[in-house]
Parts: C-alpha cells; structure tokens; sequence
C-alpha cells in the first residue's frame, strides 16, 4: 500500500508522458508481508477499487540474505 497509485491517477500520469513500459515492481518489506498475511482481505479491498490481476511473488533483497551482502560488499 505504501506505492499504491489509484488507477485514475496511474492513467492520467500514462497519457501525460508516453514513457517506456518498465516491468512491474512488487514492493518488499512489513507492508508486503501484512498483505501476504492477509491476502483474503486485501483481495476484497482490490475488488471493491476495481483491480484485477493476481498475487506477484515479493522479490528477495540482498539484505535478506548475509551471504549475499557480504559477497556484494567485497565487490564494490
């Protein structure tokens, strides 16, 4: 919900600028895993405002996992 964009507002912002289509961005994070806890109640919400579509997978973040920061620490 925290990048959550009413599709009014997403449309008037497509037709404004014709940018380049980017692939979806699915947030991670305490709001993520409180919609994925209770995906049941955010699929009524979504319902109600007229989305569709389905659940997108949270992407993983390096900080996640400490083998990975510390690869990509050594690296920079």
């Amino acid at each position: 919900m925290d990048a959550w964009v009413p599709p009014w507002r997403a449309q008037s912002a497509q037709s404004a600028s014709e940018a380049t289509p980017r692939p979806a961005q699915v947030p991670a994070g305490p709001v993520s895993e409180l919609l994925v806890g209770h995906s049941a109640a955010c699929d009524a919400v979504a319902e109600l405002l007229g989305c569709d579509g389905g659940w997108q997978a949270p992407v993983a973040r390096a900080s996640d996992h400490p083998e990975v920061s510390a690869l990509l620490a050594g690296h920079s």
